[in-house]
């Protein structure tokens, strides 16, 4: 776990607006918010203080949170129709199944593999490790994923370049924000206990240019 630099922190008081109660720090430890709370979640250009671990003073565990970059519905749709749907042997569908199949949105069975792929294609374009995991902050958005750069637990430098190279990849100018997470996850204290600390191999790689 890296720690977070000054230009990573936007406040240094456990403050968070109203409007973003999602990630307030509970009173008392494992207490759960609500998931219609945590789905009124909005994301954050820059995190405060108290939600990088790093920042802890008494071994309570903020929610993660992701920072990346939403991916558009009709990107992975035109990835599952352009990139996927050729390579498949439909040999053995019949006229209805293969209709079903050419039309949006992409069906369950296939939705992650389809990610799985993106995945992997959006990785070698840009040169850094993408996920695109699913999050609270876009409502609205069928498929509610980001493509993420980083998170509040496993911070590192993040080259320019690479910002504008999954921009380019994705075809948005959207900026990177923090996302918060869904699942367990989302909510504080979520790791093993308040006094524990997750085991972290990955090593720091210096500060980080980006909020």
């Amino acid at each position: 776990m890296s720690n977070p630099s000054d230009s990573q922190i936007t406040d240094t008081k456990p403050t968070i607006p109203q409007k973003n109660i999602a990630i307030i720090r509970p009173r008392q430890v494992f207490v759960k918010k609500p998931l219609a709370m945590l789905r009124q979640y909005e994301p954050l250009e820059g995190l405060p203080a108290y939600l990088w671990p790093e920042c802890s003073s008494d071994n309570r565990w903020p929610p993660v949170l992701y920072h990346g970059i939403p991916v558009p519905t009709s990107h992975i749709i035109d990835h599952w129709l352009n990139n996927m749907l050729p390579e498949m042997d439909r040999t053995t569908l019949n006229e209805a199944e293969l209709k079903s199949l050419e039309e949006p949105p992409v069906p369950d069975n296939y939705f992650l593999p389809v990610i799985s792929d993106l995945e992997n294609t959006l990785t070698d374009a840009v040169g850094w490790r993408i996920r695109l995991l699913p999050v609270h902050g876009l409502p609205g958005d069928r498929y509610g994923r980001v493509a993420r750069l980083r998170d509040n637990y496993y911070s590192h430098r993040i080259p320019d370049i690479v910002v504008q190279k999954l921009q380019e990849a994705l075809g948005t100018q959207s900026p990177p924000m923090w996302y918060l997470t869904t699942g367990v996850h989302a909510q504080w204290d979520s790791f093993p206990g308040p006094n524990t600390r997750p085991r972290v191999s990955r090593k720091k790689t210096g500060k980080s240019s980006v909020n």
